[in-house]
């Protein structure tokens, strides 16, 4: 399982100190609530910027589950 140590919390640049950690026991799925603002200006496009995004956006609906 994961420890305080595979975890950083910062404000700023300063660190703060994980006291402890706790697994959440649950026995459902939750789907989750997602929202994307995607930049549909010429600037993207001037950039080349399109089918890197269209790709990435392919990759994060892929790891999707169907109750998300």
């Amino acid at each position: 399982g994961l420890k305080p140590e595979d975890f950083v919390i910062k404000s700023g640049k300063k660190e703060a100190q994980i006291l402890s950690i706790e697994a959440l026991e649950t026995s459902e799925s939750v789907p989750l609530n997602i929202v994307l603002v995607v930049d549909n200006s010429y600037s993207m496009k001037d950039r080349r910027a399109v089918k890197p995004l269209l790709a990435a956006l392919g990759e994060f609906f892929n790891s999707l589950r169907p109750i998300d």
